[in-house]
Formats: structure tokens, sequence, C-alpha cells
């Protein structure tokens, strides 16, 4: 789903834009090139601006690194969000925003679930946004339980459906699992297939 092959210009700077072009920019940096191609320098140039620019919003490349994270989970909250209410199956659409996410932005979810984050960010920074989509998660299957473990650990509903939808996305990402391997026609046929069948009402663990 990730499309091109270097990161575009975006031209999109008008005065008092700046820090949303720098952040564009170095969202595209980061798919093409990954954290190490990713610098202050890097973000200027590919925003058409001067490399004192960025300093004005960023004072270092972890500043940066912490913001794109931060606008990534916001994005991948509008993303779940958008798929939530197209399955009569809630979770499943919830799940399908998960993986499409991350089929489309590889990059930028490795940054956000990586352990490496903590290392090249302060975490606290970014913290809410990370719990908003994480919320989802346990509001969705409040409204449609999943009963897998019962009533003695109903927490583990949300344990088990976040790695449901994280394990499809990294397997997929990392070309273990593919439609072509399984005869269909398209990973979001993969993807849907087997969301649904993971979140198929069941009957309550004794």
């Amino acid at each position: 789903m990730k499309t091109g092959n270097h990161p575009a210009k975006t031209n999109a700077y008008h005065h008092g834009n700046l820090r949303q072009s720098l952040v564009d920019s170095a969202v595209a940096i980061l798919e093409h090139s990954g954290v190490p191609g990713l610098s202050l320098r890097a973000v200027a140039k590919a925003s058409g601006v001067s490399q004192a620019a960025p300093y004005s919003h960023f004072s270092n490349k972890q500043s940066l690194l912490a913001e794109v994270a931060r606008v990534g989970y916001v994005r991948f909250c509008e993303r779940m969000a958008r798929e939530l209410d197209r399955d009569d199956n809630r979770l499943v659409g919830l799940g399908k925003g998960y993986v499409f996410f991350a089929l489309e932005n590889p990059a930028l979810f490795h940054l956000m679930f990586s352990g490496e984050l903590a290392q090249l960010v302060n975490v606290d920074e970014i913290d809410d946004a990370f719990l908003q989509g994480y919320q989802m998660l346990v509001d969705v299957i409040a409204e449609n339980p999943l009963t897998q473990f019962g009533s003695d650990l109903p927490h583990l509903d949300t344990a088990y459906a976040w790695s449901v939808v994280h394990g499809i996305a990294t397997l997929i990402l990392g070309n273990q699992i593919s439609a072509k391997r399984y005869n269909l026609n398209t990973d979001e046929e993969l993807v849907e297939k087997m969301l649904e069948k993971y979140f198929s009402a069941t009957e309550e663990v004794t």
C-alpha cells in the first residue's frame, strides 16, 4: 500500500504553516530513509526553507521525532475511526484501521511501536496521543465483549485483540504472510477474513 520511492517535497509551506510542513516532510523522509536519514537539515531541504528555519519549532532531531510520533498516533486514531463504523462488527472495523495504517505507513508504524522510541525521545511527550488509540480499543471491546477469557479476566480481551491486530500487521509487513500465499486477491481481503474469524462472537469461557 506504500507508494513512491522518494520523499516528495511538500511545497506546502506558507506563512504560519511551517511546523506542519516540516512534520509532513519528516514523515515522508522517515518512510524513505528511516530514522538515520531524518535530520532537521533534510527536513528543511524537503520543505524548501532555510536550514535555520526548523529551529524555530524544533530544538533538535529528538524533538522532531517526538512530534512525528505524536502526529503518527493522531493519524493512527483517525484511520481507525474511519474504519470503525464500516463493519457491523465494530471491532473488525477498528482492527482493519489498525492494520491498514501499518501497511500504509510502515516506517512510521515501526517508530510508533518500537522499543527504540523510548531511547530516541521522551515518551511522556506522546503518551496522551498513544493512550487515545488504546482507549478506542478498550471502549469498542466494552461495547462488544469478546468473552475470550471469561468474566474473571475481562481485561485480557483487550490484550488479546491488540495482539491479534498487531501480529497481523507485523507479519504482513515482514512478508511472513500474504494474500497470494493463501490464495486471496489482496492483503485487505486477508486482513478482513482473519479479523472476522478472530473477532467473531464466542461463548464465554467458564
